[in-house]
């Protein structure tokens, strides 16, 4: 993980941080996964959905989370 603090302008900061796309693939699975434990799609029981469904299926909801809490552990990783 690489973090960098840019300052454009003297009351403002901004925090950049790069995550290993490693790091960022494994958090997609795990969350790809949670999805698919809860998700309830037709034609499919309770937890039998394709991963490759759930992933189509919910991807903003899916990239939305890993963004989250990627950002939220490297944050407190840095601080």
């Amino acid at each position: 993980m690489k973090a960098t603090v840019l300052e454009p302008t003297p009351s403002k900061r901004t925090l950049e941080v790069e995550i290993p796309a490693e790091e960022v693939e494994k958090e997609r699975r795990q969350v790809a996964r949670k999805y698919a434990g809860a998700a309830s799609v037709p034609g499919f029981r309770k937890g039998k959905t394709p991963a490759a469904l759930i992933r189509k299926r919910f991807a903003k909801e899916i990239q939305q989370e890993v963004v989250e809490s990627l950002t939220k552990d490297s944050t407190w990783k840095l601080i």
